[in-house]
Formats: structure tokens, C-alpha cells, sequence
């Protein structure tokens, strides 16, 4: 289960930042995404969690996805992102 839910994050979230960066506008895709926005901490307290149960590749992969992710959301205002 912990494998599968990792894969899904994986694919999920690298689909979304290639679909934002389709748009030519990254911070103007998650500018409109902030419920999305918000989960972020949540799916980083999860990568953190699953590091040591699931293969480091995953791990790394999750990892690295979050970190652009909070990357590119960063640039949004934090009022906004309430």
C-alpha cells in the first residue's frame, strides 16, 4: 500500500508541474491550484514518513518532485495560498 501511494504521489505531482509548465505560466498554474498549494506540507510530512519503508529511488524521486513543487509555489503570497 505505502509502495503504491508513493508511485501515485510520484506520478501525480510530476504530471501536474509538466502540465503547469505547458502553460508557460508555472506560478500562475498553482496560483489557481491553492487547495493543491496547501496539501503540500502534507505530502512532504508523508515523504518524510515513507523514506525509510520504500526503496531510496522513490524516496529521492518523491523528494525531489516536492522540492520543485515547493520551488515554484514559494513566489506565491501567502495570503493568497489561505
Amino acid at each position: 500500500m505505502l509502495l503504491a501511494s508513493t508511485a501515485d504521489k510520484i506520478v501525480a505531482l510530476t504530471s501536474l508541474l509538466r502540465r503547469a509548465r505547458a502553460t508557460g505560466d508555472v506560478t500562475g498554474f498553482f496560483a489557481r491550484r491553492l487547495v493543491l498549494c496547501g496539501l503540500l506540507p502534507h505530502f512532504r510530512a508523508f515523504q518524510q514518513a515513507a523514506h525509510p519503508r520504500v526503496p531510496a529511488s522513490m524516496s529521492a524521486h518523491l523528494d525531489a518532485v516536492l522540492a520543485r513543487l515547493e520551488q515554484v509555489t514559494a513566489a506565491i503570497p501567502a495570503a493568497s495560498a489561505r
